[in-house]
């Protein structure tokens, strides 16, 4: 059985050693380079591109064996106009390699260095300035023609015939590109691009870039982003129910508004103490806090929480109403407040002294249409310290304290129509109090509080009727 011999290969001739230009021995391409290699090479090819390519051969069939930085030139001299190099010439290098023109390369007779791209500015908001070329159609020259060139040139563009190998491409519309630098020439005024090629400085236009600058992304800032380019344009925050509400103007963000809601009526009143705040469905503010007046007791002077005050802007403008009348007693320390179907509920606590209270926790609402007080708790000092209020989904209310007698934390609910107590944390450590209460959407009411070991606890419980 007979077998075709195999052809032997010819093995090509290497210009670049593989996998980089480690190691090659090929000319310097800034130096002067002999007379005897110039008189062989008699043109230049300058890289006008960040990379491009030397070939192994010419054709459609030309492999890249090969590259050249933007900036560099190396002697070339015309080998042919074929197929593979579109527009343009093949051009050889001493090493053996081929260049085309219309990639990329201005080829030119002249040996002076050529100048690089500018690089870009990373301190504006674009990195170069852009023109929009409005002629149609319009040519992309591969190096400044001289004024036969362009002559040519627009006259093959016109009648649609072959055009000249200056020529590195054309654009039927509209387009926009990366300046460079202007250039003038007796052709007339040109503007290079970034890329390397040629525009007539005639049907371009400058296109003024934004104002915007960019900011540098940190670690929390993740993809994808959006971005605002409309000033004032409207941004919306999600709100509690899953909807979009509109929350401010972007290029104005939010501002904080300071404005005087109470003040004192005399001039040893202070108001303001044990604060306790909310805001109903309609955005309005409910404020819950105590007045307090100094009180000199022989040659002492304190200040002494003596009555509860209720502000609000429900009404339009800012008021205020002393809900507990009468012969109560001091009262309005640590308030706590909740609104819900336009109703206000208020725990607070009977006190003799700014930061002291005697033990009965009052409960004030004007639910059934006038301020009403009810009193729950042990009576003993400092009960009901620190309390937090909450209304459930029902309506019922939850108010989480420190009891003083047991130093345990208690839950105090009027969802059977009369006060409930219960000890919530009565096998753990003792509290300081500091509670905050909480509803999530299954109905489970979740509370903080301070350990008497100092430490955050965490307490939950179903609260469903």
């Amino acid at each position: 059985m007979s077998s075709t011999p195999r052809r032997k290969q010819k093995k090509p001739r290497v210009l670049f050693p593989r996998p980089s230009l480690e190691g090659w021995e090929g000319l310097d391409l800034h130096k002067p380079v002999p007379g005897a290699l110039t008189r062989a090479f008699p043109y230049w090819a300058v890289a006008g591109k960040a990379e491009l390519f030397i070939y192994g051969s010419h054709g459609r069939k030309a492999w890249v064996w090969g590259k050249i930085r933007q900036g560099q030139r190396v002697p070339v001299k015309f080998e042919v106009r074929r197929d593979g190099c579109s527009r343009g010439n093949w051009y050889e290098t001493p090493t053996g390699g081929f260049i085309c023109n219309t990639h990329g390369f201005a080829v030119t007779r002249s040996s002076e260095p050529v100048e690089g791209i500018q690089p870009p500015r990373l301190d504006q908001p674009l990195p170069y300035t852009y023109l929009k070329v409005t002629r149609k159609p319009a040519l992309q020259l591969a190096r400044l023609p001289d004024a036969d060139e362009l002559e040519a040139a627009e006259k093959a563009l016109k009648k649609g015939t072959e055009l000249p190998g200056v020529v590195a491409s054309t654009k039927t519309g509209a387009y926009f590109v990366a300046l460079d630098r202007e250039e003038t020439t007796k052709a007339g005024k040109f503007y290079r691009t970034t890329l390397g090629n040629y525009v007539r400085a005639e049907g371009a236009e400058r296109v003024e870039g934004p104002t915007m600058h960019g900011e540098l992304l940190g670690s929390r800032d993740g993809l994808p982003l959006a971005f605002v380019f409309r000033e004032q344009a409207p941004v919306h925050c999600p709100q509690k129910d899953g909807k979009l509400r509109r929350c401010y103007a972007s290029g104005k963000p939010p501002t904080w508004n300071e404005v005087t809601v109470d003040g004192p009526s005399i001039s040893a009143e202070n108001v303001g103490y044990h604060s306790s705040l909310a805001v109903d469905g309609n955005g309005k503010v409910h404020i819950a806090h105590g007045r307090g007046i100094t009180v000199t007791a022989g040659a002492v002077a304190k200040d002494q929480i003596s009555k509860l005050r209720y502000t609000t802007n429900a009404g339009g403008s800012w008021s205020t109403t002393e809900p507990v009348q009468g012969s109560v007693g001091n009262h309005g320390g640590f308030a706590s407040i909740a609104v819900g179907q336009g109703k206000v509920f208020i725990t607070h606590t009977n006190n003799t002294d700014f930061a002291v209270n005697n033990g009965t926790i009052y409960f004030t609402s004007n639910a059934s249409g006038a301020w009403s007080t009810t009193t729950f708790g042990s009576g003993a000092a400092q009960n009901g310290s620190w309390s937090a209020l909450l209304l459930d989904s029902q309506g019922n209310a939850h108010v989480a304290y420190r009891d003083p007698v047991t130093q345990t934390l208690m839950h105090a609910t009027n969802i059977g129509g009369s006060w409930a107590l219960t000890s919530l944390a009565s096998q753990g450590p003792s509290t300081n109090g500091w509670a905050a209460v909480a509803q999530q959407k299954s109905g489970t009411i979740h509370v903080t509080f301070e350990s008497g070991n100092a430490k955050m606890q965490h307490v939950s419980f179903s609260a469903c009727p």
